[in-house]
């Protein structure tokens, strides 16, 4: 599907994720990717413990293009 299509997150592809104590006392990872200002997936899981948090966010950092190709092949 990729390659017939040339879709692909390329480096000008802003990453972001962060996390966040919520009201019900879990943590809450949110994970997003943006292409020139435009959402391309915004996830956000809730985890019982801070380094489930840390650890998803640090993986999205160096995993998101292969969780993005994931997601899209998967969902398609």
């Amino acid at each position: 599907y990729f390659q017939e299509n040339e879709f692909t997150l390329r480096n000008e592809v802003s990453v972001l994720g962060d996390y966040y104590k919520s009201t019900s006392g879990e943590y809450e990872a949110h994970l997003v990717a943006k292409d020139r200002g435009i959402n391309l997936v915004d996830i956000t899981l809730s985890v019982p413990v801070e380094e489930t948090a840390a650890a998803i966010c640090d993986n999205w950092q160096k995993k998101n293009q292969e969780i993005y190709k994931y997601l899209i092949t998967e969902l398609f």
